[in-house]
């Protein structure tokens, strides 16, 4: 609700944060989250927010509800005793390589779920972020919902409420549409 940004801006960088939550990337989430809020003109920082859905206590939820939800879409879901099978080799080396092996197994339906379960939830996370913000900043935080206010009077002028006072011009005064 204090992001000094308009609402479109804060949920697209939800949004986009969201999606990010859902996808097999842990350890890079907020990495892949700055570059992607730059080049789509999102709010860097409420994406840095959404990614946080993805954290220690929930990550292993949601790869699971994303392996499981691809692998139903392709049909082939590893079972658990395929699993173990896998594991249960002699050697660290056996192992190792059964490792990989799940992991690549396991990749396709991870990123596919992951993609579609994002998709789903960052589009409900735009959705939700517009509204509360939309909602909640005019009666909460006055003085950020009228910062983003822009106002053209039927003379062309444009009429800067607020913002404009740290691009040096009087507040409520005219300035040019370049500065809103």
């Amino acid at each position: 609700m204090t992001l000094d940004d308009t609402p479109h801006r804060i949920a697209l960088g939800m949004a986009i944060g969201v999606f990010i939550a859902w996808t097999p990337t842990v350890g890079v989430q907020m990495l892949a989250v700055i570059p992607i809020a730059c080049l789509l003109g999102a709010n860097r920082i409420a994406g840095l927010i959404g990614v946080y859905l993805s954290n220690p206590l929930t990550f292993l939820p949601m790869y699971w509800l994303d392996y499981r939800f691809g692998a139903a879409l392709l049909g082939n879901p590893l079972t658990f005793d395929e699993f173990r099978g896998i594991l249960a080799r002699e050697g660290w080396a056996e192992c190792w390589w059964g490792l990989v092996g799940i992991g690549l197994e396991m990749a396709v339906p991870m990123w596919l779920g992951g993609i579609i379960l994002g998709t789903i939830s960052g589009l409900i996370g735009y959705a939700a972020t517009f509204w509360l913000v939309g909602m909640l900043r005019p009666s909460k935080f006055p003085t950020l919902a009228r910062s983003h206010q822009t106002i053209i009077a039927t003379d062309g002028q444009v009429d800067c409420p607020i913002a404009a006072s740290s691009l040096g011009t009087r507040r409520n005064g005219p300035c040019r549409a370049s500065e809103v």
